[in-house]
């Protein structure tokens, strides 16, 4: 896997980081509401995750492609805009959690199958857990 992969997955936490401690701060960034960057941000990339699920079966080049792969990275999509949407933290940020678990719970049956490269689960695994704890401090911070 190239350093540059792994950088990208790595800043890619830093809108999570940075919007957590300004929720635990109290603070805004140029008025914007932190819980409004986080939920927004979160949707985004989860939407990015399934797209890469679509990617990846549709880029096979034999024609059996995995229907219910492609279904649940267009339900996973839409859902992560629905969080948007809602105007609900709670229920947004539990979708959003699922969300991760269901993409990284398919990454986790490519790599068994041989499809995915243990470098790219090591790094899948640690973004996401990240992620998802600054899902539980958002919503602990709300309770």
């Amino acid at each position: 896997m190239s350093k540059t992969y792994s950088m990208l997955g790595y800043a890619g936490l830093l809108p999570f980081i940075i919007s957590t401690g300004l929720i635990l701060m109290g603070q805004t960034l140029f008025s914007i509401d932190p819980l409004m960057l986080f939920i927004t941000y979160s949707a985004i990339i989860l939407s990015f995750l399934a797209g890469t699920l679509w990617g990846r079966e549709s880029s096979k080049v034999h024609y059996l492609n995995d229907d219910k792969l492609l279904i649940i990275s267009n339900v996973v999509s839409v859902l992560a805009w629905v969080t948007i949407v809602i105007n609900h933290l709670y229920v947004s940020l539990i979708i959003l959690m699922l969300g991760y678990v269901v993409v990284y719970r398919l990454d986790k049956q490519q790599w068994r199958d041989k499809t995915l490269s243990d470098d790219y689960i090591q790094l899948r695994t640690y973004l996401t857990g990240v992620a998802l704890v600054c899902h539980v401090i958002v919503i602990g911070i709300g309770n």
